[in-house]
């Protein structure tokens, strides 16, 4: 009798070391993450302060702003005059690792969101470390981070947060220090809007809605 109990604990170990693997491992989102990607909206966050040269606490400023998609966008055109466009921004994670972003720029005049006006995008490599999505970045012009945290990812939804590295620097006795990041909302869509006849626009300078210049975003 005490053999069959015996036979019947050991695979029974064998299934709880096995769990325990894969759950410190954690969840593999290298094909969870494969497909088109919707930026919904993007939780942007900029911490800026200084530290009291008396009593060394923080003084810090925290600006919070939610930017929805299509977004409001202005450029400026080679004649010094200012155009303004609605855009959508797409990620397509492909399986050889490669990841291309592609933003489309609509006539705000125009709610029709199947008739871009131009096209602008880019590709970089990547790779899935844990719940970190690391970026070859140096070919792109906006290089401030090279990766993305994955906080949420389902067949449907995904949710990625960067972080620049504190900044900090010294004037007269007091040390000032900035932190930037943001929370991208993505949800996967079937396939990419039809790509505009014409796409030979370039980008130029970004503002919001509120005409506040914001970091240019990395595209990566």
């Amino acid at each position: 009798m005490k053999k069959y109990i015996i036979l019947l604990i050991v695979p029974l170990l064998f299934c709880s070391i096995g769990c325990d693997k894969d759950e410190e491992n954690g969840p593999d989102y290298s094909e969870l993450i494969l497909g088109h990607w919707k930026i919904d909206y993007v939780e942007f966050v900029d911490i800026t302060g200084y530290i009291d040269p008396v009593f060394g606490t923080e003084i810090k400023d925290t600006l919070e702003m939610t930017l929805y998609y299509p977004n409001s966008v202005l450029f400026t055109n080679d004649d010094g005059g200012v155009d303004g466009y609605l855009l959508s921004t797409y990620r397509t994670y492909k399986y050889d690792g490669t990841r291309d972003e592609d933003n489309f720029f609509y006539d705000p005049n125009d709610l029709d969101l199947n008739n871009p006006v131009w096209s602008y995008s880019n590709t970089v490599n990547y790779n899935i470390n844990g719940d970190i999505i690391e970026y070859d970045v140096s070919s792109l012009p906006y290089n401030d981070y090279d990766e993305d945290k994955i906080i949420h990812l389902t067949e449907e939804n995904l949710q990625v947060r960067y972080d620049i590295q504190p900044n900090s620097w010294e004037q007269g006795d007091t040390t000032y220090f900035e932190r930037y990041l943001g929370d991208y909302y993505l949800s996967k869509v079937n396939e990419l809007p039809p790509t505009p006849r014409s796409s030979t626009q370039q980008l130029k300078r970004t503002v919001d809605i509120l005409e506040r210049k914001i970091k240019p975003t990395p595209s990566h």
